[in-house]
């Protein structure tokens, strides 16, 4: 028995110094995006729109513009790992406040009003629950990147359901279900999990395939997790925050 005590506690300590040196992995991963990408990134964007305020002939603007849009796409990419990854080491600063879910829902569908409209698609909420408590930003991202994948993949000229409903434990359950194609449960998986590469589940023409693993680190960072469903024809992503 002793001897396997002290089997297990070597084990113990082996497996407690290889987090360690992941967690140091991911801080040295954000110093890196942060200054070593996101800086120079940030100047050639700048520089992007100095020249597009110059005389440029109808190719030169094209490859303006494809320079352009391939940039602030490894912006998006760089925004969305270090969001990722300061949720997944436990750096995002959390201040939990009442948030009215109502306003919120109401503010998400303007800002993302034009994309809605381009695809024939309304918001359409259901909000039968009072406020909940979570940090504003987080949240406010969550249910924006849940939008914009509901707005990307779903149907055109299809509702998207925002509802909120009380639970009996106190909590808030929130959930957005929008009409498109099902997906199944292996899928789902790789969707969810950070980093996966899968070019079927990236859609690179669509964004950068780390939405839904943000959501799911930030909500794990909020003390909660993403449920996702889909049942015939319809998509339905699911949480619960406490009762603010």
């Amino acid at each position: 028995l002793s001897a396997e005590l002290k089997e297990k506690n070597r084990a113990l300590e082996t497996a407690l110094a290889e987090l360690r040196t992941l967690d140091e992995a991911k801080s040295n991963f954000m110093i890196l995006i942060n200054h070593e990408l996101k800086t120079p990134l940030t100047a050639m964007l700048s520089f992007m729109d100095l020249l597009r305020e110059t005389d440029l002939s109808g190719e030169q603007m094209k490859y303006v513009t494809r320079i352009g849009q391939s940039a602030e796409r490894l912006r998006a990419l760089i925004e969305d790992s270090l969001e990722l990854v300061s949720a997944e080491t436990g750096t995002m600063p959390v201040k939990n406040t009442g948030i009215n879910l109502k306003k919120l829902i109401a503010e998400l569908s303007k800002e993302f009003g034009p994309a809605l409209e381009k695809k024939g698609m309304t918001v359409v909420p259901d909000i039968l629950a009072g406020d909940v408590r979570a940090d504003s930003k987080a949240l406010r991202s969550v249910l924006a990147r849940l939008l914009d994948n509901a707005i990307k993949f779903g149907h055109e000229n299809s509702a998207i359901a925002f509802a909120t409903s009380e639970t009996h434990d106190g909590q808030v359950q929130v959930s957005l279900i929008n009409e498109g194609k099902s997906v199944k449960a292996d899928v789902i998986a790789k969707i969810l999990k950070p980093f996966s590469l899968d070019e079927d589940v990236m859609h690179h023409s669509k964004g950068t395939g780390l939405g839904l693993s943000v959501v799911q680190a930030v909500l794990k960072r909020l003390g909660s997790k993403l449920e996702v469903q889909t049942p015939k024809g319809k998509f339905e992503a699911t949480f619960s925050l406490p009762s603010g």
